[in-house]
């Protein structure tokens, strides 16, 4: 993401005079160049806001309240974030400080929407405009502050009515407005764009149950192979889950050491292209099996879980084409969820049947509840200890 220079360095001449704008424009231009070497780093997918700092679970956290004027005040209280630019915001005040933005809605046009609607909350920076800190030194004259810090500016516009890739190099979208009945709230499921698992709770929590999904697959996959392998007499069917249980087991095994270790600094879109790639192995294994047989082993499936053979094709399918959108991680987190609860599910069940292979007819199924508990009894370790 490279961005125009905007700032040169000064032409010293000896002898020359010196004046503040000359300072001020060699500072620009060491202001420049660090934005630039920070710039050369960053993708479309790995600026945003920073890990959090500390037990904090956000780097960012704004609030809205409504006033009785019919304006609608946003408050914001910190934001550690990297714009696409590669210029630090580092918005940290004093614990009763904050940025204030103050936006009347035009209600007669709101109220008409019958839907919700919602605005992105922007915060854009500005490096070279210098903002007086700090308290002033008593012995100097004349007084002055002895600190500047960068110029932070808060807006809002409508979601979808603004360009991503043109919002501008010293802009980022730390959050969403949401308006429904008439009232003006915080859109708690909007997650802005993150460096980082770390960088949002809502994040670190998809990372932990991802792992525990993870960790489900694994161990059914090995309690499947183990009944397969161990088994005289196996149907086709039984033996192509276990096929596909190999393939499965030698991905996660690849991943396995990255994603514990490293996962929580790892961008989204990385940890995202993880089980893009799960479902892919599954297909691809699936794609192995000759027409009669795999429609007979999508059929099984369906015989022990909710989802349709062509439902199930569809969903590897999505999967593993999803297109990541960094100003929209969190429908990306929930169609990557949606396919790791529903595949775990199934090959729990299919793990706890007597052998694999044998139909619903056959016995009297225990409750999911109880075959989860029954399958973690087995294995006293996780993905995430």
């Amino acid at each position: 993401m490279q961005h125009k220079k905007e700032h040169r360095l000064v032409n010293w001449v000896e002898g020359m005079d010196v004046g503040f704008e000359h300072l001020q424009q060699q500072e620009n231009y060491f202001i420049d160049r660090l934005c630039d070497n920070q710039n050369i780093r960053l993708t479309s997918y790995n600026y945003g806001l920073l890990p959090a700092i500390g037990k904090q679970g956000n780097s960012s956290e704004f609030d809205i309240s409504e006033r009785v004027t019919g304006k609608v005040e946003i408050r914001l209280r910190r934001c550690n974030a990297i714009t696409s630019a590669g210029c630090r915001i580092s918005f940290n005040p004093g614990q009763s400080d904050y940025l204030l933005y103050t936006h009347s809605f035009n209600k007669e046009k709101e109220q008409e929407a019958a839907t919700t609607r919602f605005w992105d909350v922007i915060l854009s920076v500005d490096p070279y405009k210098r903002v007086p800190t700090g308290i002033p030194n008593n012995e100097e004259t004349p007084p002055r502050h002895p600190d500047v810090s960068e110029s932070y500016q808060l807006s809002i516009a409508p979601q979808g009515k603004i360009n991503y890739e043109q919002l501008g190099l010293y802009h980022l979208i730390i959050g969403r407005v949401r308006q429904q009945g008439g009232r003006y709230e915080v859109d708690t499921n909007y997650i802005p764009p993150c460096t980082s698992m770390n960088s949002s709770s809502d994040l670190q929590d998809y990372y932990e149950r991802f792992g525990t999904y993870l960790n489900d697959i694994e161990r059914a996959s090995k309690v499947i192979i183990g009944k397969v392998r161990n088994r005289t007499q196996n149907s086709p069917v039984a033996n192509h889950i276990a096929s596909v249980c190999e393939d499965m087991m030698r991905y996660i095994s690849s991943i396995y050491f990255s994603y514990r270790n490293m996962g929580r600094e790892m961008t989204p879109a990385e940890i995202t292209g993880y089980f893009s790639t799960l479902a892919h192995t599954c297909y691809i294994s699936l794609s192995f099996i000759n027409k009669t047989e795999k429609e007979e082993l999508l059929k099984y499936f369906y015989e022990w879980s909710d989802i349709t053979p062509g439902s199930f094709e569809e969903l590897l399918a999505n999967t593993l084409s999803i297109i990541y959108d960094h100003n929209s991680i969190r429908s990306v987190m929930l169609q990557t969820e949606s396919f790791l609860r529903i595949l775990s599910e199934l090959w729990v069940r299919l793990s706890s049947l007597e052998y694999i292979g044998q139909h619903k007819d056959n016995i009297v199924v225990s409750e999911r509840s109880y075959q989860t508990e029954t399958l973690k009894a087995k294995g006293g370790w996780t993905i995430l200890d």
